[in-house]
């Protein structure tokens, strides 16, 4: 009896463990002033570009009247989708192989052999007048920085191939990556040229008419090796169901899909509260000990991560 304790003990740390998001300010929050019309990019702590592009980040705490507020900024309106701030990047101009990327160096290194969870989530700014796919993630065993504003020639390990043209919504990027070993920084961006990139027109005019702009938020690397917690890259993202909602003790988490790998709990900020294993269609969460407030419950499922919004109360 004390030895099947023991194991389960172990296993629920080695899940703890292999659960943890190691990029850091993974949702942009942390910045460094809130005078983002003089600071820009360079205000977001951890994060920076690998080129001379100019990508953004914006914040509710943005002074107004300004172009790097939220929702409302000079590129469109949208919310973060969790927290309160997100980034934003160039990934598309027609005629012109013109690209912005951004940058930073993660809290661990990554160990070869092992498998590591991806996730991030984008949204097209609706003043874009096209929208693309081959928005993907890099990793890097070193530092780069190139002196261009053209693309990047590097592949990257995780690639989304499928047009993304919400602008209404904020759409999953997932995948799955085995080390090598020694990467410790990743970039985002569309690594591919005009002539290997799908693009939609939005039927947008003005100034963004000809480009793609994204907003970036809650970026995620997690190692996830033997846990049975994986993703799967251009996944459609599951539909999840929690009731009830607002909830004071017991929630239940289903979605759409055959089965639930796991179910994370995170708060405003993306710190993760809870995590549980499951095997089912649906579970069961006590949430009685969690503060009164708004967290995001996130199910993994075999065809990606579906996350909602609930109210503890």
């Amino acid at each position: 009896m004390r030895f099947f304790i023991l194991v389960n003990i172990i296993v629920f740390l080695q899940i703890k463990i292999y659960s943890q998001n190691i990029v850091p300010n993974s949702s942009f929050e942390s910045i460094d002033t809130c005078n983002l019309m003089s600071y820009g990019f360079n205000a977001l702590q951890f994060w920076d570009s690998p080129t001379d592009g100019s990508p953004d980040v914006f914040n509710t705490c943005a002074f107004l009247p300004t172009n790097y507020s939220v929702p409302s900024n000079a590129f469109g309106f949208q919310h973060p989708n969790t927290g309160s701030g997100y980034a934003g990047s160039l990934f598309f101009t027609e005629n012109a192989s013109i690209r912005e990327y951004i940058q930073v160096q993660l809290d661990s290194v990554l160990m070869a052999s092992r498998k590591y969870c991806v996730s991030f989530y984008v949204s097209l700014s609706n003043k874009s007048g096209v929208a693309v796919n081959n928005i993907g993630l890099y990793f890097s065993s070193t530092h780069t920085y190139v002196s261009t504003n053209f693309r990047l020639n590097f592949i990257p390990q995780i690639n989304n191939t499928t047009v993304i043209i919400d602008s209404l919504n904020w759409t999953l990027i997932s995948g799955e990556y085995i080390a090598l070993g020694g990467e410790k920084y990743i970039i985002i961006g569309n690594f591919y040229p005009n002539s290997q990139t799908d693009s939609l027109p939005t039927g947008v005019s003005g100034s963004l008419a000809t480009q793609s702009y994204y907003y970036i938020d809650d970026v995620s690397v997690w190692d996830c090796t033997g846990s049975g917690i994986g993703i799967t890259e251009n996944s459609v993202t599951p539909i999840i169901n929690i009731t009830p909602n607002p909830a004071t003790s017991i929630i239940t988490v289903s979605t759409n899909n055959k089965k639930i790998e796991a179910i994370r709990i995170v708060d405003i900020v993306g710190k993760e509260i809870i995590i549980q294993k499951t095997n089912n269609n649906s579970a069961s969460i006590d949430i009685t000990d969690l503060a009164d407030g708004v967290y995001f419950v996130e199910a993994i499922t075999e065809t990606g991560i579906a996350r909602k919004k609930f109210i503890k109360e």
